[in-house]
């Protein structure tokens, strides 16, 4: 993709120049940055990140080029920002859009966990399949055969890395996310709410 900052970013690379930049994506969205292009290639360049010392891809389009250093906060490697989080549980998700799901037709089955939206079958009656469904699973279970000829398999419980869960019969499938705003994307668009 062609952007007016692709052109430069070319130039500095073929010049050996070192660049500001803001970068809007990464640990740090919108930290200022210095790098030193190495090519550009379609929608990405790769460059040496002075502050880090190695070679980082970023996307061209999130990159604005500076002035200087000092026209906004540094990136300091090793430092993650978390992101806000607008909701913390299921219960959040449903205080926040349980009427635009109501307004849109959409049968709801709540629970503390789960929030499913269901779909009335021919005669009427809810469907206990969800057409789309959003849930919380703290823990998972991994399941290991003893290999003892009694083809019985042991569980072992952990916390899962990635406890949300969005369904949706369109996608055919489940996906998994680490943090509920990224969940409750997923499940809104599925829903009709936002695109």
């Amino acid at each position: 993709m062609a952007t007016p900052t692709a052109p430069r970013l070319i130039e500095a690379a073929r010049a050996g120049e070192i660049l500001a930049v803001e970068y809007a994506g990464g640990s740090q969205p919108g930290a200022v940055r210095e790098i030193a292009p190495v090519v550009v290639a379609g929608d990405y360049v790769v460059a040496r990140d002075l502050a880090c010392g190695f070679d980082k891809t970023y996307r061209v389009d999130k990159i604005t080029i500076r002035d200087s250093m000092d026209a906004g906060p540094r990136y300091v490697p090793g430092l993650v920002i978390e992101p806000r989080r607008t909701y913390l549980t299921i219960e959040d998700v449903i205080a926040a859009h349980g009427r635009q799901l109501n307004a849109l037709g959409w049968p709801m089955n709540a629970t503390p966990n789960a929030l499913q939206l269901l779909e009335l079958g021919k005669h009427g009656k809810l469907k206990k399949a969800p057409v789309v469904a959003i849930l919380h699973e703290p823990i998972t279970v991994d399941f290991f055969d003893d290999f003892d000829g009694a083809g019985v398999q042991r569980g072992v419980s952990r916390p899962s890395k990635r406890p949300f869960h969005v369904y949706s019969k369109h996608l055919g499938e489940t996906r998994t996310f680490g943090i509920l705003d990224s969940a409750v994307r997923l499940f809104l668009k599925e829903a009709g709410i936002e695109s």
